[in-house]
């Protein structure tokens, strides 16, 4: 910028009237249509109450979501446990005859290669069912449990130790552990020691 510009322009700010700050609070009361200052808080506390508002929606709106997505993995976890016990229920004649076959195997038939064949078979179908998280309910020595047990009878014996707690079982029971739910798929079926 040359000096000769540079003069000019002083010249024209010195020219400038001054304007006092009731002349640009006047100008900004015309730009904003001349708006109180009662007015724009009110302006600021209607905006407070939106924001609280919205707020206030969007948490209850996360607690909703929150409720829906438990409830639904909740679901999930039933309708499997819901399934699983369902086709228990229809193999588990199956199970049980194959674990008498090999628990009732003649004497004769213990070194025969096919009988320990049956035998494997019937150990990884018990180890699948663990996988699953079906557990064979325990009997012998239990103390009878109502939902785990169902009592067919009593019979004497000459172990004190053995009186009230259960000294055969019939047929085994079976339950399903999956977290912290289990559910009794079939009760075992036992005689309890007098």
């Amino acid at each position: 910028m040359t000096d000769e510009n540079k003069q000019v322009e002083d010249n024209n700010m010195e020219n400038m009237p001054e304007e006092t700050e009731e002349q640009i609070v006047q100008q900004n009361d015309s730009a904003t249509g001349d708006v109180s200052v009662e007015e724009l808080q009110a302006q600021v506390k209607n905006m407070e109450e939106v924001a609280k508002k919205a707020q206030y929606d969007y948490v209850m709106l996360k607690r909703d979501f929150d409720t829906f997505q438990r409830r639904v993995e909740q679901e999930a976890k039933e309708s499997k446990t819901t399934s699983l016990v369902a086709v228990m229920e229809k193999i588990l004649p199956l199970i049980n005859q194959l674990s008498y076959s090999v628990n009732n195997m003649p004497e004769e038939l213990h070194e025969n290669k096919w009988a320990d064949g049956v035998k494997i078979v019937y150990e990884n179908v018990m180890k699948s069912l663990n996988a699953l998280g079906i557990q064979k309910i325990a009997t012998i020595g239990e103390e009878p449990d109502s939902e785990l047990h169902e009592p067919l009878g009593v019979e004497p014996t000459d172990d004190e130790k053995m009186k009230g707690k259960i000294i055969k079982e019939y047929e085994p029971g079976y339950m399903i552990q999956q977290g912290e739910t289990t559910r009794v798929i079939k009760a075992a079926k036992v005689i309890v020691g007098q």
